[in-house]
């Protein structure tokens, strides 16, 4: 299970921290978003990546959520 102490950047450490739930629409995740794209400058953080659906990953590409029209709803 996920320790918060652990601040390791893994995907599984990712989708276990968030409970593997999309944090755009709440439903099941199986990857993981950069919430500022590398692309845009952000980095492979625990701070910058949240657990997201197939479908909202590809829905925000390489945007930011501000951009994307989209909201998290959580924060990491």
């Amino acid at each position: 299970k996920y320790d918060p102490e652990y601040r390791r950047y893994s995907k599984k450490n990712i989708l276990e921290r968030d409970n593997y739930t999309c944090a755009y629409c709440g439903k099941h995740a199986d990857t993981v978003d950069h919430i500022l794209p590398r692309c845009l400058g952000g980095v492979s953080s625990f701070e910058n990546v949240v657990a997201a659906c197939f479908k909202c990953n590809s829905k925000k590409g390489g945007r930011t959520p501000e951009q994307a029209g989209m909201k998290l709803r959580f924060r990491p």
